[in-house]
C-alpha cells in the first residue's frame, strides 16, 4: 500500500499557550499541494505578455534556457498568489504593536550605499480575539503593512523570502496590479501566549518606528522559498561559463578535445534527492555536451577492474566512461526499465570512490534517493572513513520515513521508540558519499562552506523525472571546473510533474527533460563518448520484454529469462499458453468525478475478475499484484471493490514509476475519441514495463487503436491470439 507522507512533513501552530509548537496539518490544507489550475494562457497574454513570449523561447542556448526557466518559476509564483488570494490568508485584522522592538542584528552596508541599513528586530505585538491560528504553521511569513502614501518607500524593501505579512488596513488605498497590500513588512512568529505574539521582522531601520501606532493587520504570506532558491541556480548557471560547458548545449559531431588534465582527488560522495528548493533568473551562452551509443563502441574497451565481474559489457563500458576525464561533457546512462541502470550505478560510484573522487548523487524525489543509498551500503560502502556516506534528508520529514538501513547514515537517532535527528553538526568533508533530492540542495549548502572542496562528480539519477532547471541546482551550487555531469534515467518513461496544468502544455517545453533535450540531439547521440543505452532486460518475462522494445525502443531490447520468468505461463486464464500477455477488450460506461478524473465501472469488475482468480489459484500472493490505471477515480473505484483489507497495490501511473510487481494488470478507463492520459506513450510504456512475469490490459479496443502505440501493442496481442472480447468469454466468470 502506497501511504501518502503529506501530513508527516507539514506542521503548523498548535493552539496552545507558550513556545511555537508543531502539530500535524490536518485536510484543510491539502488543497494547497493539489494542481494549480488558475493561471491560463489567456490571463498571461493580458496581463504578463512578456512571460508569454518567455514561455515559448526554444531553449537551443543556455541563455534562451535560462529566460524560460526563469518564466517557468514565474508561473508557478502566480499561481501561489491566484490559488491562495489574501482573503483566505488573513489570520488577524485587529494587530498592534505591545511596546517597543528589539534590534537583533544589522546587515553591513557596502562603501557608497545611501540610506538607512537593513535591520532584523525581535517585536512584541497583541492580536485580537478573531485570531484565525489555525492557517499558520510554525515560523511562517507575515507581512506588516501601511497605507498607500508609503508605495514610493516599498519599491525600496529588500526582498526576504517565506515569512508572512502584518498589513494594514487600506480602505481608501487605489488598486495596484501587483499587490493588494500597501507598505508592508517580512518576518516569522516565533512566540505566542495568548493574545501577544512575538514575531522577527526584517526590514529598513526607519521603518519600524513608522508603524509603532497604525492598527495593522495579520497575513499568511506565501511560501517562496524553493522558487527563490530555483531562480537563484538558474541566474548563477547563467553567469559561469564552466557550468555551461557541462550541460552538454553545444554538441559538435566533430573529434572532442583532449581529456581536462587529471582531477585533485579527495575522498567522498554527495547523492542528493529531488525535492525543489531553489529558484532565480539570467541567461549566458552555452558549450558541449556528451553520451555514449551501444552502436558506435570500440570492439576492445579499456579492461574493467575485477569488481565488474558481475556486469555486462554495456554496464562495464558505461562506468568505464564514466570515469573518463571528460569534465566539459555530460555523460548520460539510458537504462530502460528492468536493464540494471542502478546496479551500473552503484558499480560506478563505489569504483569513483576507490579512485579518490568525491561524488555528489541527487534524485528527483527520497524514494529515489533511498533506493540508491541502500544500494550503495550493499554493496559495502559507508563503513569506513574513506567512503563515508550521508544520505542528507529535509528535517521536516517523520523519521520514521526513512529507512531503518540508511537512519544512522541520516543522522537519526533512536531514544527507545521515539526516533528524532541529532543536533550534531554535520560536516560534508567527512563524508565520501552525500545523497539528497535535488530539491534539498540547497539546504545542503549550510553544511558546506567556502573553503571545502566541491564535487568531481555530480550524479543526477531518474533525471527524466525532473524538470531540467532542477538539475541546474546541485549544478549552480556544488560544481567546480573539475566537476563531471553524469545524467542517467528513461526519456521514455513519464517525465517532470507539473505543478500548474498551462505547463503541462507540451508547447511550453516544461516537461522535456535534460535526458530528453540530450536524447533528441543526433549529434550527441550519436558520439560513442556521450550516451551508453543498456539493453538486456532482467525483470520482465520475454512476451512483455519484446512487446516494450517493439513499440517504445526500436527493438533494441533483449530478454534475459530470469529465474522463475515462465512461473505463470500455463494459468487458465491465458488466452494463448506460455504467452503472459493479452488484452482484454471492454466497452463499459465513462464517469467523471467532480474533480474531473474518469472512472469505467465494467474495466474495474474485470480487473477484480482477474484479481481474485490469481489469488484463488495460490499461484500469486496480494501484495505481488499491481493495478495501474491513469486516473485516480478509477484507482479509487477498484479499492472499493477489493475492500480495505487487501494487499494488492492499486495506483496511478506516477506512483508506480520504479516499482514492479510480478502481475500488472492495467486498466485504460477512457474510450471514445477523447482518450486523455492514453495519448502519453511515456505514461504507457511506464504502466506495461512493471510487470515481471504476467501483464493484462483492459480498454476498448477500437478507441485505443486510433493512436499509434496502442495499435502496435493491440496488434501484437492480436497476432499472438492474445485478444480477448468480454462478451465472448462472459460465461467463464461464473466460477
Amino acid at each position: 500500500m502506497v501511504h501518502s507522507t503529506h501530513f508527516q512533513r507539514h506542521t503548523r501552530l498548535s493552539t496552545v499557550n507558550g513556545r511555537v509548537s508543531k502539530r500535524p496539518r490536518g485536510p484543510r490544507e491539502q488543497r494547497r499541494s493539489a494542481k494549480k489550475s488558475e493561471v491560463t494562457r489567456a490571463l498571461i497574454a493580458e496581463k504578463h505578455a512578456i512571460l508569454l513570449e518567455e514561455l515559448k523561447l526554444a531553449p537551443t542556448t543556455i541563455g534562451a534556457a535560462a529566460a524560460k526557466f526563469a518564466a517557468f518559476v514565474e508561473v508557478e509564483k502566480l499561481a501561489d498568489q491566484l490559488d491562495t488570494p489574501l482573503v483566505d490568508r488573513l489570520i488577524a485584522s485587529e494587530v498592534r504593536f505591545a511596546d517597543s522592538y528589539r534590534v537583533i542584528a544589522t546587515k553591513k552596508q557596502e562603501p557608497g550605499q545611501k540610506g538607512k541599513p537593513v535591520v532584523t528586530a525581535i517585536v512584541s505585538l497583541t492580536v485580537g480575539a478573531d485570531a484565525n491560528w489555525q492557517l499558520v504553521k510554525e515560523r511562517e511569513g507575515i507581512i506588516l503593512a501601511k497605507g498607500p502614501e508609503e508605495e514610493r518607500e516599498e519599491e525600496e524593501q529588500p526582498p526576504i523570502k517565506n515569512y508572512a505579512c502584518l498589513d494594514a488596513p487600506m480602505e481608501d488605498a487605489p488598486k495596484k496590479e501587483k499587490s493588494s497590500l500597501g507598505r508592508r513588512i517580512y518576518g516569522c512568529i516565533t512566540q505566542r501566549n495568548g493574545c501577544f505574539i512575538q514575531v522577527r521582522l526584517t526590514c529598513k531601520a526607519n521603518i519600524l518606528d513608522s508603524f509603532k501606532e497604525l492598527p495593522l493587520q495579520l497575513y499568511v504570506d506565501i511560501n517562496t522559498t524553493a522558487q527563490e532558491n530555483q531562480l537563484e541556480a538558474i541566474a548563477r548557471v547563467a553567469e559561469k561559463q564552466f557550468i555551461q560547458k557541462k550541460l552538454g548545449f553545444e554538441v559538435a559531431s566533430l573529434p572532442k578535445a583532449a581529456s581536462a588534465p587529471s582531477r585533485s582527488r579527495s575522498p567522498s560522495i554527495v547523492c542528493l534527492d529531488d525535492e525543489m528548493d531553489g529558484k532565480q533568473s539570467s541567461f549566458a551562452s552555452s558549450s558541449s555536451s556528451s553520451i555514449i551509443c551501444l552502436d558506435d563502441l570500440p570492439e576492445q574497451p579499456p579492461k574493467p577492474s575485477t569488481f565488474m565481474a558481475d556486469l555486462n559489457d554495456e554496464q562495464k563500458r558505461a562506468i568505464e566512461e564514466i570515469k573518463r576525464e571528460d569534465t566539459n561533457n555530460v555523460f548520460m546512462l539510458f537504462g530502460p526499465p528492468g536493464t540494471g541502470k542502478t546496479h551500473t550505478l552503484v558499480k560506478a560510484v563505489a569504483e569513483l570512490v576507490r579512485l579518490g573522487d568525491r561524488v555528489l548523487i541527487c534524485t528527483p524525489s527520497n524514494k529515489a534517493a533511498d533506493h540508491i543509498a541502500c544500494g550503495l551500503l550493499n554493496e559495502g560502502l559507508g563503513k569506513g572513513t574513506d567512503d563515508a556516506l550521508y544520505r542528507h534528508v529535509s528535517r521536516t520529514l517523520d523519521a520514521s520515513l526513512v529507512p531503518a538501513q540508511l537512519r544512522s547514515h541520516a543522522g537519526i537517532e533512536s531514544n527507545g521508540d521515539e526516533l528524532r535527528f541529532a543536533t550534531d553538526e554535520i560536516d560534508l568533508d567527512d563524508y565520501a558519499i552525500v545523497i539528497s533530492t535535488l530539491g534539498s540542495t540547497p539546504s545542503l549548502r549550510k553544511l558546506y562552506t567556502e573553503s571545502d572542496e566541491k564535487f568531481d562528480y555530480i550524479i543526477v539519477d531518474e533525471a527524466g523525472q525532473a524538470a531540467e532547471m532542477e538539475v541546474w541546482m546541485p549544478m549552480a551550487f556544488f560544481a567546480c571546473r573539475r566537476t563531471r555531469l553524469i545524467v542517467a534515467g528513461d526519456p521514455m518513461q513519464l517525465g517532470p510533474v507539473a505543478s500548474v496544468h498551462l505547463l503541462d502544455d507540451p508547447a511550453y517545453g516544461y516537461k522535456t527533460s535534460i535526458l530528453s533535450r540530450l536524447y533528441q540531439n543526433e549529434a550527441f547521440r550519436s558520439d560513442s563518448q556521450n550516451m551508453v543505452q543498456l539493453t538486456k532486460n532482467y525483470r520482465s518475462h520475454e512476451a512483455i520484454v519484446n512487446v516494450v522494445s517493439q513499440v517504445f525502443y526500436n527493438d533494441t531490447l533483449e530478454f534475459t529469462r530470469p529465474a522463475g520468468h515462465d512461473s505463470l505461463d500455463d494459468w487458465h486464464r491465458l488466452p494463448q499458453s506460455q504467452f503472459p500477455v493479452f488484452f482484454e477488450n471492454v466497452y463499459g460506461r465513462v464517469q467523471t468525478d467532480r474533480n474531473g478524473s474518469s472512472s469505467n465501472e465494467a474495466e474495474a469488475n474485470a480487473v477484480v475478475f482477474y484479481i481474485e482468480s490469481l489469488l484463488r489459484s495460490r499461484r500469486v500472493k496480494a501484495h505481488e499484484i499491481g493495478v495501474v490505471s491513469p486516473y485516480t477515480a478509477q484507482t479509487q473505484l477498484i479499492r472499493h471493490l477489493l475492500g480495505p483489507s487487501s494487499e494488492v497495490t492499486v495506483d496511478t501511473v506516477e506512483k508506480f514509476q520504479g516499482s514492479e510487481r510480478r502481475v500488472i494488470i492495467m486498466t485504460a478507463v477512457r474510450n471514445g475519441t477523447a482518450l486523455g492520459f492514453m495519448e502519453d506513450r511515456q505514461r504507457l510504456n511506464t504502466a506495461l514495463s512493471r510487470a515481471q512475469q504476467l501483464l493484462i490490459v483492459i480498454g476498448h479496443g477500437r478507441s485505443l487503436e486510433a493512436l499509434p502505440d496502442w495499435f502496435k501493442f493491440i496488434d501484437y496481442c492480436k497476432a499472438n491470439n492474445a485478444y480477448v472480447d468480454a462478451s465472448d468469454i462472459a460465461d467463464s466468470r461464473m466460477y
